[in-house]
């Protein structure tokens, strides 16, 4: 391919007050700038409470006509779609890529304002003595937090590339700040626009560092990472707050519990009444929740003769969602609540009492022993799988294996990420096996809680009965599915690998 055939790269430069007047002045004199209208409009910045999309190099850009716009690097568009309110969520969008790749990005969690620029374009283009165009110029202007900003691009046309160098050398003559990319993000970041801190619920702890010790400073980070979701809970911004909420006191529980050898029974017993004090009154919110987050596949588990009856539970579920809300709120704000949490981190950041073999012993030996003592608890429960398992047995192998798996994400940085990430990887099925076995069991004991009362319309009375019919048939195929699961994950080179990793004598 010959270098005329080539369409150059842009350039880009942030601009100096006094080279905003000058730039135009350095262009060769054989070539015609030519002006276009402005363009004038705000861009609201949108994001989840996590700022996950920044985080991941992506912007979600919503514009004055209900445009949305998801753009990658340097403002790479990667979906669009175009919605006349204003959605919060996912699911709020049209059917398409922007919906898909935002279900990805930010599951549950809303996208909310975050940032909000107002940008001013200019476009020109630089003709030569035959009239053609030859290059294009792009001055953008910000307002923002931090005052006003310009910017400068210079953009090639394939067949000009004699031409555009020869701009760019004169334009980088006489403006300093060569920014090399341009895109939203760095407007933004030039306007103090940065992303919140990021929550982190596991701190990096030493191989050495004594099991008390870590154990205190792991679990104070997840009692700490809960309360940061409280605000959210009583503004109801959005379900997830209360399922993060949820899920930071659950493993600070989990990890007391699976390393309760570390602390003096008094103070095991102390922590463990705490945290089960600060979670235990979110439960009948997050359950209301999750029901009416599963809404649109509940209606379509039933024939659309059900539909009055779906209408009639979903309204129901919902003014018990509201009445369930207002209590979580007031119990949040009651002294007793500050009082347990208060009490619950003074007991967290005391100093280490060592008064046990475990507490003295380091936290890599601890981990790696805990860790294959619950994977051989597995494989025992396991092995005793038959058809005519009990529930209740296939329930307590669904718990050792969700400890199991809080073990290899607690001490990630112990195991190392990649093995730990493959281990987990080999769980998943049976994990998702497990998972729904027990979510059908709960979503059925839910119903006959929720949607069955004396004197209860009959359309609701026939749709409990038929959501729990259809959730029960679910469970059994379910169910039938676990011994294939677990031989799966029970195979010789899972067991090798489990063993590479936690071996006692490597330790």
């Amino acid at each position: 391919m010959s270098m005329d055939a080539v369409t150059p790269s842009p350039r880009h430069w942030r601009l100096a007050s006094s080279e905003l007047q000058g730039w135009s002045r350095a262009l060769p004199s054989e070539l015609h700038l030519e002006t276009a209208e402005a363009q004038i409009e705000t861009i609201d910045i949108l994001d989840s409470f996590s700022w996950d999309l920044w985080r991941q190099g992506r912007l979600l850009c919503r514009h004055g006509n209900g445009y949305h716009r998801l753009c990658g690097a340097n403002d790479t568009l990667i979906a669009q779609a175009q919605s006349k309110a204003k959605p919060r969520f996912w699911w709020e969008l049209p059917a398409g890529r922007l919906r898909s790749s935002l279900k990805s990005a930010c599951g549950f969690w809303s996208f909310n304002p975050v940032a909000s620029l107002r940008l001013e374009r200019h476009k020109f283009s630089l003709r030569n003595e035959d009239h053609k165009i030859v290059a294009r110029l792009l001055l953008a202007r910000t307002q923002g937090a931090n005052g006003k900003q310009a910017y400068l691009s210079l953009l090639g046309l394939r067949g000009y590339l004699q031409e555009f160098d020869v701009v760019a050398e004169r334009l980088a003559q006489v403006l300093k700040t060569d920014l090399g990319t341009l895109g939203l993000q760095q407007m933004l970041q030039d306007q103090g626009v940065t992303p919140t801190q990021a929550i982190k619920s596991i701190p990096a702890i030493s191989p050495t560092q004594k099991t008390e010790s870590a154990v205190r400073q792991m679990a104070c980070a997840m009692s700490t990472k809960a309360r940061i979701y409280e605000a959210g809970i009583r503004h109801d911004t959005d379900t997830e707050f209360l399922h993060q909420y949820r899920v930071s006191l659950r493993k600070a529980r989990s990890l007391t519990s699976l390393m309760k050898n570390a602390f003096e029974p008094t103070t095991y017993a102390r922590l463990k009444r705490l945290l089960a004090e600060l979670s235990g009154p979110t439960g009948e919110l997050r359950d209301l929740d999750v029901f009416l987050l599963e809404r649109a596949r509940y209606s379509a588990m039933l024939p659309e003769s059900f539909d009055a009856g779906l209408k009639l539970l979903f309204r129901k579920i919902a003014r018990e969602r509201g009445k369930a809300h207002k209590i979580l709120v007031a119990r949040l704000s009651a002294p007793e609540h500050e009082q347990a949490y208060a009490d619950l981190m003074a007991l967290l950041q005391a100093e280490p009492e060592y008064q046990t073999r475990m507490a003295r012993q380091t936290i890599d030996a601890s981990a790696h022993d805990r860790t294959l003592r619950r994977y051989h608890k597995i494989i025992q429960l396991g092995n005793a799988l038959h058809e005519g398992t009990p529930d209740p047995d296939i329930h307590a192998l669904r718990i050792e294996c969700k400890k199991l798996r809080y073990l290899l994400e607690f001490f990630v940085d112990l195991f190392g990420h990649a093995q730990s990430r493959h281990l987990i990887s080999d769980m998943k099925g049976l994990q998702d096996v497990l998972g729904q076995f027990n979510d059908y069991s709960v979503q059925q004991e839910f119903l006959l809680r929720h949607g069955q009362q004396p004197r209860a319309p009959t359309e609701l009375i026939r749709t409990v009965g038929g959501l729990t019919a259809v959730l029960h048939q679910q469970q059994r195929e379910a169910r039938s599915r676990v011994q294939a699961a677990f031989k799966r994950f029970a195979r010789p080179q899972v067991t090798a690998d489990f063993h590479a990793l936690l071996r006692p004598e490597a330790h």
